[in-house]
């Protein structure tokens, strides 16, 4: 989800930026006139370059956050005799050189205490994004349309 909130950042950054350089006027003999159709386009692509920066904002801080793998540099625990840290399976201190149980549940919970949702839910949840993508998607089109 963080990726796709980096890549609404930049569309919205994009949108704005092109709508802040659209022209808004029409020649009209030897001068030229601003056209209010062309005004009301510039404040669509703004509002919506603001909406897609916003939301892209609030996937990219709240996304979901990639997961160290179990083993990985930062999988630690501290020493119970020279409080230094080491790795939570490790046998044997590396710096004092004592003897130590190795804990392998890796991120320190038991993985039983992790619930999977059931497959009626993941689908729920996929149909919820589906129709809440399609609702974003359909209000950019018709905006961008003019209807």
């Amino acid at each position: 989800m963080r990726n796709v909130g980096y890549f609404l950042l930049v569309v919205g950054m994009l949108c704005i930026v092109g709508a802040l350089a659209m022209d808004v006027s029409v020649s009209a003999g030897a001068r030229r006139v601003n056209n209010i159709g062309l005004m009301a386009d510039r404040q669509n692509y703004i509002l919506i370059g603001g909406l897609m920066l916003l939301v892209g904002v609030v996937m990219a801080i709240g996304g979901k956050r990639q997961t160290g793998i179990v083993g990985s540099y930062n999988d630690g625990r501290a020493c119970p005799i020279c409080a230094e840290t080491i790795r939570c399976a490790a046998v044997k201190c590396r710096h004092c050189g004592s003897d130590v149980d190795s804990i392998n549940t890796g991120v320190g919970f038991s993985t039983s205490a992790v619930v999977e949702p059931t497959k009626k839910e993941r689908r729920m949840l996929w149909i919820a994004r589906g129709i809440l993508y399609s609702i974003f998607a359909g209000f950019i089109v018709f905006s961008l349309l003019g209807m």
